[in-house]
Parts: C-alpha cells; sequence; structure tokens
C-alpha cells in the first residue's frame, strides 16, 4: 500500500471513528411520514407523525427507582400498621393467633370473614395506591404488580401475623390494584402532561396535583431536562373524560325476602358520576393508518357513581384495563374509517348500595378475560362497540340467608354469612356495549350478567362448621342513554336503568329488581 493510499485510509476510518452516532434514546431520523402512508397518522396540531415513533417516546422510561419504590411501599405499610393498632379493640376480633408453622402452611390460609367495604372496596385502593406508586418511579407493568403483590403478602404474613392468612386478600388487592391502579397513573400522565407555552392555567397544576398525585409528586422529584423531553410525550395519552350530576328516581320490586317486601316501593337520591377513558397509543382514532402489539396495560377506564339522598344511596364503581393485545386502524384524512382493539382484559366491579327497600352489595375481580374494542367512524355519525368476558372472583350479598337460618337456628355455617351477609363465590361474567353519536345526540346501552356460586371450605373457623350450604346468585344490570349535546362543553342526559339480582341459599330464594331513571348534566372534561 502506497505512502497516499494510507493517508486514504486512516482518513476514511477517523472520518467513521468522529461520525456521532444516535444516541439510544433519540430515534435515527426516518423518512418523511405522508398522511395515507401505512405506519404514519394526523396528531391534532396537524402534523404528521410516525406512529412508531410516537409509541416508542410515549413510552420511553426514564431510570427506574426501585428503592425509592421499596421505601413508599414501607410507608404505605406504616400507615396501615397504624390504622391497625388505632382501630385495635375491632382487630382483636380477628385475632386467630394461629402458629409460626400453620402460617406458612395452608392450615391457615382461609378466606375472612371482614367487612363488604373492606375486602372489596379499602383493599383494592390499597392496591392501586401501591401499584400507582411504583409505576410513578417508572417500573415496568409487571415490576408494579410485584411490588403490590409483595407489599400486600408482607401485610397478611407479617403485619397481621395474629390472624390467618386471609385468601381474599392476596387475589383482590394486587389483582384490582392493577386496574384502578392503571387507571389514576395514564390520568395523572394525562393531567400532567406540558401544554403549549401561553396556555398553562393554574387550574391545570391544581386538576393535575389533586388527581395525578402520584405523577405529580414523583415528577417534582425527578425535574430534570431529560425528563422534560420524556413528559412531553404525555399529550399523545388519548382521554375522554366526563362527569355529571343528576337525580334519580328508582322502583323497587321484590319477593319479600332480600327487600323487606316492600314491592313497587319508590326513592329519590341525588346521582354524581364520573366516567373516563385513557388510551396511550398515539394516534388513537385519529386520521392515519396503522396498527401495533401492545403489552403496557395501554387501555383503561374507570366510572364512578355515586348516590345521595334521604332514602338512602351508595357506591357503584367499574374499572376496567386491557393488560396486552393488537390495536389497528384505518382511518381516512377525512376522519372516517374502522379501528379494532382486542386483547387481555382485567377489570374491578364494586356496588354497595341501600335505597329504600334495595339492597346490594356486589364486589368483583375480573380475572384476566377476553376484550374487545371496535370503532366505526362516519362523515355524520360514528359507532362504538365493546365487549369483555371473564372468570372471576366475587363476594355477593345472600338476601334470603336470613329466612334460611330462621328455618336452620341450629346449624353452624359460613361465619362470613353468620357476621356479614354475603359470601365467596367463584364464576363467570360478559359485559357488552354500544353507542352511536351524531353532532345533534347520542344513543346507547350496555348490559352486564353475572353468574356464581360460593366457595365451600377454607372458612375462617372451617372446623367449626356443620353445614357449609351452598349459596348461588345470578346478576343482570341494564342500562340505556339518550345524550344531547349543550354549548360550553356541557351535555344533558336521559338514562334508564334496570338491576335484577336472583340468590338462593340452599332452598331458599330471593329474587329483586330496581329500576331506575336519570337525568344528568354533564361537562365534557
Amino acid at each position: 500500500m502506497t505512502r497516499g493510499s494510507r493517508i486514504v485510509l486512516v482518513a476514511l476510518l477517523l472520518a467513521a471513528a468522529l461520525r456521532a452516532p444516535a444516541r439510544a434514546d433519540q430515534p435515527a431520523p426516518l423518512a418523511p411520514c405522508r398522511l395515507g402512508d401505512r405506519g404514519c397518522f394526523l396528531d391534532p396540531d396537524g402534523a404528521v407523525r410516525d406512529a412508531d415513533q410516537a409509541y416508542r417516546a410515549l413510552h420511553r422510561r426514564a431510570r427506574p427507582h426501585y428503592a425509592r419504590a421499596a421505601v413508599e411501599m414501607a410507608a404505605l405499610l406504616g400507615i396501615g400498621t397504624a390504622w391497625y393498632w388505632i382501630d385495635r379493640e375491632r382487630q382483636v376480633a380477628d385475632w386467630d393467633f394461629p402458629s409460626l408453622k400453620q402460617r406458612f402452611t395452608l392450615d391457615a390460609v382461609r378466606f375472612d370473614n371482614n367487612d363488604f367495604w373492606i375486602n372489596f372496596l379499602a383493599h383494592p385502593l390499597d392496591g392501586a395506591a401501591a401499584h400507582a406508586l411504583a409505576r410513578a418511579n417508572h417500573l415496568t407493568l409487571a415490576e408494579s404488580f410485584g411490588y403490590s403483590l409483595l407489599t400486600s403478602l408482607a401485610w397478611e404474613y407479617g403485619l397481621e401475623f395474629r390472624e390467618k392468612v386471609s385468601v381474599n386478600d392476596i387475589i383482590v388487592t394486587p389483582v384490582t390494584g392493577v386496574v384502578v391502579g392503571e387507571f389514576l397513573h395514564r390520568l395523572g400522565q394525562s393531567l400532567n402532561a406540558p401544554r403549549p407555552p401561553g396556555t398553562e392555567r393554574w387550574w391545570h397544576q391544581l386538576a393535575g396535583w389533586t388527581f395525578g398525585t402520584t405523577v405529580a409528586i414523583h415528577d417534582a422529584l425527578d425535574a430534570t431536562h431529560s425528563q422534560t423531553s420524556l413528559h412531553a410525550a404525555r399529550a399523545d395519552v388519548w382521554r375522554d373524560l366526563h362527569i355529571s350530576y343528576g337525580w334519580a328516581e328508582s322502583s323497587v320490586d321484590a319477593d319479600g325476602n332480600g327487600a323487606d317486601g316492600a314491592d313497587g316501593a319508590r326513592a329519590g337520591a341525588h346521582a354524581l358520576r364520573f366516567d373516563g377513558r385513557l388510551v396511550a397509543i398515539p394516534g388513537y382514532l385519529r386520521p392515519g393508518r396503522f396498527h401495533r402489539a401492545f403489552a403496557d396495560a395501554d387501555i383503561t377506564a374507570l366510572r364512578l357513581d355515586l348516590g345521595l339522598g334521604g332514602a338512602g344511596g351508595g357506591v357503584d364503581l367499574h374499572a376496567d384495563t386491557m393488560l396486552l393485545g393488537v390495536h389497528g386502524q384505518r382511518i381516512s384524512s377525512q376522519g372516517t374509517g374502522p379501528a379494532l382493539a382486542i386483547g387481555a382484559s382485567l377489570a374491578i366491579r364494586y356496588a354497595n348500595e341501600a335505597l329504600g327497600p334495595w339492597k346490594d352489595q356486589l364486589g368483583i375481580a375480573h380475572l384476566p378475560g377476553l376484550g374487545a374494542d371496535a370503532h366505526v367512524l362516519g362523515r355524520h355519525a360514528s359507532l362504538r362497540v365493546h365487549a369483555r368476558v371473564h372468570g372471576d372472583f366475587a363476594g355477593l350479598r345472600a338476601a334470603p340467608y336470613s329466612d334460611w337460618k330462621a328455618a336452620n337456628p341450629d346449624v353452624v355455617d359460613k361465619s362470613i354469612l353468620r357476621k356479614q351477609g354475603y359470601y365467596y363465590g367463584w364464576g363467570w361474567s360478559a359485559r357488552a356495549g354500544a353507542e352511536l353519536t351524531t353532532p345533534f345526540a347520542s344513543l346507547g346501552g350496555e348490559i352486564f350478567h353475572g353468574q356464581y356460586a360460593s366457595h365451600e371450605g377454607l372458612d375462617r373457623v372451617q372446623e367449626q362448621i356443620t353445614a357449609d350450604v351452598e349459596v348461588e346468585s345470578a346478576v343482570l344490570d341494564a342500562e340505556l342513554w339518550l345524550r344531547l349535546p349543550l354549548p360550553a362543553r356541557l351535555y344533558a342526559e336521559l338514562a334508564a336503568q334496570s338491576r335484577r339480582r336472583r340468590t338462593q341459599v340452599d332452598t331458599h330464594e330471593d329474587t329483586s329488581r330496581l329500576d331506575r331513571v336519570l337525568f344528568r348534566l354533564g361537562m365534557d372534561l
């Protein structure tokens, strides 16, 4: 090789060495995206963007804080421990004093007999807090579930060492915590997303800190220039949020066992509702053609109904998260076309109502099942159809239990029935709904059906039971609504609901029904 050739070769090698590669956290430049190309979408600002690149930017994680998350889990356990000992007088009744050997074998793993709201609302909220804190520390979905599960096990096996291990808490707390925790996490990301210069208002920050607390706190702890670039992608979280106030008129029909014999009784109540859906897939339902697999709980929804009135009221919570699946859409530049998401779904339902003679307790951990969301967007109307099918673990009110007990006064049955009036069971459920939306009105409906049978065995005092009575339930809920848009993002809604419960304790059966008409005035958030 000549001297000149060596000089040229060294120069080429030096140039190659000095050429800066693309940083791992900044994707290499892509060819310009054009609307109509596969893998591209039109964002709300009018820019055509690459769907894969936008998805990676939204889901790009900062450095995870495993130790900080563990400290926060310990803080949650500390708060729970403080409550446990402050409420010591009530807790003493649950002390079984199992031996260490029993606690680490199946001998002390039982269904507890605690209050309904503790088992099916307080524990899911505990799990949601642990999950949302872990997510805010930049842990993955699986890692966050693991932290929540370990926190639950630490509580059951460690801090509640005077009690038998509660198998229902181990199921409900981490599983339902994923569902509610994911919604809170995505809501926090959306509310704490940076806004364009000049559009930030004080109420935006207030909403972010109030309803997206875990994300807001950790944003403040991690505030750096690199974090700011990560936060900018949160604007791509699609959201559909509504809040409403209304009045409900209800009538109850029962056969006399579960509703004090008050056929046709009427009751009124104030009705508050929050309804939200969040999707962490950039370009969702925007003009564009793309499809993708996802595995980060990217589609999540939560609906909360509160009833308040002189005749009584209650809580009805339903939340749903699609953990993993595929989403595809083919929407034209005019905003018309189909979209479909299908995947594995996880959900929670909690209903605890006492409205006049109507009494209902329904706590369901919807275990991983199949879910689908389909949209057909047209120029003058759009249609949304959704469906879910799950296997369930549930707690349900046993309405005819008092009649069964009166007929069997000397029998020792399930302690959960004797103390609380509800039972644990397994079953399945299906939910389906559709909504047709036009510029002038929206018409929609949803139906839910579930079948459940009690779990025999593993009662807290199973050794004392002389008749482990069987309980079965059928649940049917339906709702229809007509929504009319009003100026300033307001809407008026007329809705009709029907709730039917059929429960059988041995040969004693109760059938009751609540029919409700609601008028709501709401706002799109």
